[in-house]
């Protein structure tokens, strides 16, 4: 293929398409998934998963569990696999690559995980903790893959010996009981099993903290997304489900020693595995050899995830070329390393489990709240501009308020009206109402523009409004990391979004024991300074979310110099040669310069590059408009 030099001119500080620098890579797909696959087993399966199984009904909690795995966590695992692969970027510049505006949706992602891990490290034993991140983390992922290896694969098996001691255990089968039980009561009286299972996806695949998307974007851009995507589910999910069995045939054997029924043995939370398992492994011959195995089990779990999160941090950082460019790897893992430790001070004083508890709690809204700006930005804005050129901005906004819209009157009524039965109904009959009169509103502006001359049906224009940017995003990622079925971008624009709103709304409306709101009032810890600090993480993700999108030049900075595929935000035009085309607007044929093509071009195994195409051999230059 011939290439064509293309001299561009940007408008703004716009990204153009460009060959992209030699990526540094995985030793192989299999240190990738053990990364990935290491990154998501922690803490998260060995502690919070059978802790929630102990406090909603048992086996109860596998259904809003496995039911936020499939429609909402891989959906969203898939996302940040495809999208790390497609823009070999971290977080903050895959979404920038979608639109210069949605920066803040990287930043709020990697903001949660750097807050997660300031009081995730204290779990472990604090700055022995942060040397050896450092080192994990500082010598390229080619390194972090062969550490993983151990760092993953020793506590599988550590899991599973433990496991193997456990079930044979007296009393090990009424705690397996009690795991396997299902009371399913809970899941109308206790409606805050819902959001907390879609927390504990997101928390035990690790999505929405930029970690699976810069882990990604190290793959070959070729590679599976999907069956990537699949593998670390299922992996993850495996490991909880074990987990739970071995933490449960424990708490049978304490319940038989102890004499008491396993509710009344009162573990919850950190307890349910600090408090249980080394009390039964301490009973046992060579209990002390057994403590020592468990807690070098939980010390491996913890050093992935930990390193995980600076890793995200790290990788949006190396791709911000204007700032990073005179700056040396190893030195700016030192300084994000050494600022998380100095943070997670805050947890080694009197007061620090307190403080853990109280944001460990609001960063659940926090990756709620980022999950919803992911998927929006990827179904609702991807080829934004392009949607607006063909159908209006008018139709577009009135769409978008029609659908969020209703979905928030909804929330609103469910969680502020008094009795459940009429708030149920009243819900259901505002997002209806509200969802006819505002898609009749966008149908009559749909008339409107047709009979002012464009071009276009109501038909192809509905088709357009409702889901050419959804498939759109889902072929140009099918194209390079391999097949996407249709329902997961249904799932992206038209199901995850609404339903991360009313889980959203469901953990805001939550009551305490006292009937106060747990938002602003958990666990009874004071307002100052416990649940102060928990909102802020909230606030803080919010804003850097709208402050980059009303002022998208405060984070230019993290734009990348090379990319290789063409941001969304632009338009490229041959304007050597003109070729003749149809005007949609006059009918007419104009000479009007065609747009220049982008095309996939081989540059070696496994790696891709955009080359432009030009419509004519004899095509010199092109210019960039800007189409934002």
């Amino acid at each position: 293929m011939t290439k064509l030099d293309v001299a561009v001119e940007t408008a703004g500080d716009v990204a153009l398409p460009s060959s992209p620098k030699i990526r540094e890579r995985w030793s192989s797909r299999t240190a990738f998934y053990f990364a990935a696959i290491g990154s998501a087993v922690g803490f998260g399966n060995i502690w919070r998963f059978p802790s929630l199984v102990y406090e909603y009904g048992g086996g109860a909690f596998f259904i809003p569990y496995i039911l936020a795995l499939v429609f909402i966590g891989l959906p969203i695992l898939v996302l940040e696999i495809a999208l790390g692969q497609y823009y070999e970027s971290g977080d903050v510049e895959v979404f920038g690559g979608i639109h210069r505006r949605l920066r803040g949706v990287g930043l709020s992602s990697i903001a949660c995980g750097y807050m997660l891990v300031t009081y995730y490290s204290m779990l472990i034993a604090s700055f022995l903790v942060w040397i050896v991140v450092y080192l994990c983390v500082a010598f390229g992922v080619k390194v972090t893959g062969r550490i993983t290896y151990f760092t993953m694969g020793f506590p599988v098996v550590l899991l599973f010996i433990m496991l193997g001691r456990a079930v044979t255990l007296e009393g090990a089968s009424e705690g397996i009981d009690q795991y396997l039980n299902t009371d399913l009561s809970v899941l109308t009286e206790k409606p805050e099993i819902w959001p907390k299972a879609v927390a504990q996806i997101f928390f035990s695949l690790s999505i929405c903290f930029g970690i699976m998307t810069a882990y990604a974007s190290h793959q070959p851009r070729n590679s599976p997304a999907v069956m990537n995507a699949c593998v670390i589910a299922i992996s993850n999910s495996a490991f909880s489900f074990v987990s739970g069995f071995a933490v449960f045939a424990t708490l049978g054997y304490l319940s038989n020693i102890e004499d008491k029924s396993i509710s009344e043995l009162n573990f919850s939370g950190f307890g349910l595995v600090f408090g249980s398992f080394p009390v039964a492994l301490g009973t046992l011959p060579g209990g002390e050899h057994w403590i020592r195995l468990f807690f070098v089990m939980l010390f491996l779990l913890g050093i992935d995830s930990a390193f995980s999160f600076l890793e995200a941090f790290l990788v949006c950082l190396q791709d911000a070329s204007s700032v990073m460019a005179n700056i040396k790897p190893k030195t700016t893992c030192f300084i994000i390393t050494m600022a998380a430790w100095l943070c997670s001070t805050l947890y080694a004083t009197d007061a620090g489990l307190f403080f853990l508890d109280t944001v460990d709690y609001y960063i659940n809204f926090v990756m709620i709240l980022v999950g919803f700006f992911q998927c929006f930005a990827a179904g609702w804005v991807y080829n934004f501009s392009e949607q607006i050129d063909n159908l209006g901005s008018p139709i577009v906004f009135s769409f978008i308020a029609t659908y969020f819209g209703s979905t928030i009157l909804a929330c609103i009524l469910w969680f502020s009206v008094p009795d459940a039965s009429a708030a149920l109904w009243a819900g259901f009959v505002g997002f209806a109402l509200f969802f006819c009169i505002g898609m009749a509103f966008t149908l009559y502006l749909i008339k409107l523009q047709i009979n002012a001359g464009a071009f276009g049906t109501i038909r192809t224009m509905l088709h357009d409004l409702l889901f050419r940017n959804m498939i759109d995003l889902k072929d140009d990622l099918s194209v390079v990391v391999g097949r996407i079925p249709l329902a997961w971008a249904v799932l992206i624009k038209f199901v995850i979004p609404p339903v991360l709103l009313a889980l959203f709304s469901l953990g805001c409306a939550a009551k305490t024991s006292s009937g106060q709101t747990e938002f602003g009032h958990y666990g009874g810890y004071p307002g100052l300074p416990y649940q102060l600090l928990g909102i802020l993480t909230v606030v803080f993700a919010g804003f850097l979310f709208f402050s980059s999108l009303i002022m998208p030049r405060l984070y230019d900075a993290f734009e990348k110099s090379e990319s290789p595929v063409p941001t969304k935000d632009v338009t490229l035009r041959a304007s050597a040669t003109p070729v003749w085309r149809k005007s949609n607007e006059t009918s007419e044929v104009t000479d009007e310069p065609a747009d220049v093509n982008y095309t996939l071009e081989q540059t070696s195994p496994g790696e891709q590059a955009w080359t432009p195409k030009a419509p004519d051999d004899k095509a010199e230059q092109a210019v960039a408009e800007d189409v934002a």
